[in-house]
């Protein structure tokens, strides 16, 4: 066993990636010790020496970081998020955040109520990434689902997955039963805007000379961030500079 994982550090880090993809799931330290062909306590203090702390109290930190995530990112109740990450009740969830994280989930400033039609872009920023996302998803391919969301914006696969939920809820998505995302009409206008702004801002910065990568990234920054108002009011700035 031992000279499978010579220093202890492969085996530390094999369990850590064990941890984060099951860590919504509960497994003693005997199970996760066996998927990886070692003994439980020599993988205990391996693990300990390597990073200073159990498996356990790791566990308890990637779930926590998840759920920080998802509480920063959907609207979502504290009860649904601790069992989303994998705690068992909301009790449990709050007095492991609370030890975790130094404060308590009710701390973690959660998105504004998303309106469900008319008004200003964004209706949630956290709605335009997702949107936009998908636009540029289904430009590349037919079938694209959670998973290459959660891929394209490294997100957690159960913020996505919660997202997807509301956005549906606001009329904004349809999930079909293989997972396949569609935008309805609402979701094709909403990210069609979203594609406008990101054109137009590429166009300038590319024009200021800013290399094509950047140009891209910052421009999708400005299109997620800006209401509809800024931009129209940048739009006409920008066509009134052209014009003289």
């Amino acid at each position: 066993m031992k000279d499978q994982h010579s220093d202890g550090k492969d085996l530390a880090k094999a369990a850590q990636d064990y941890i984060e993809a099951h860590s919504a799931e509960r497994f003693s330290l005997q199970e996760m010790a066996g998927a990886l062909f070692v003994n439980g306590s020599y993988l205990l203090r391996v693990f300990k020496r390597s990073t200073g702390m159990t498996p356990l109290v790791y566990h308890h930190q990637v779930r926590c970081q998840k759920a920080k995530e998802l509480l920063a990112q959907t609207e979502q109740t504290i009860s649904e998020i601790g069992e989303a990450v994998g705690f068992v009740s909301s009790s449990h969830f709050s007095h492991i955040f609370r030890k975790t994280v130094g404060c308590s989930p009710q701390r973690i400033p959660q998105p504004k109520q998303v309106r469900r039609s008319g008004g200003d872009l964004p209706m949630s920023k956290t709605f335009n990434r997702y949107l936009y996302a998908i636009l540029t998803l289904k430009k590349k391919y037919l079938c694209v689902r959670a998973v290459d969301v959660a891929h394209y914006l490294s997100f957690s696969k159960a913020s996505v997955s919660i997202a997807l939920r509301q956005m549906r809820e606001q009329g904004l998505v349809e999930i079909e039963p293989d997972g396949n995302i569609l935008l309805t009409e609402l979701g094709r206008v909403r990210s069609g805007h979203l594609d406008t702004r990101v054109r137009f801002f590429q166009q300038l910065l590319t024009e200021a000379g800013v290399e094509p990568s950047p140009a891209l990234h910052d421009s999708i920054s400005f299109s997620w961030e800006m209401s509809e108002a800024a931009f129209e009011a940048f739009r006409r700035l920008y066509a009134g500079a052209s014009a003289e």
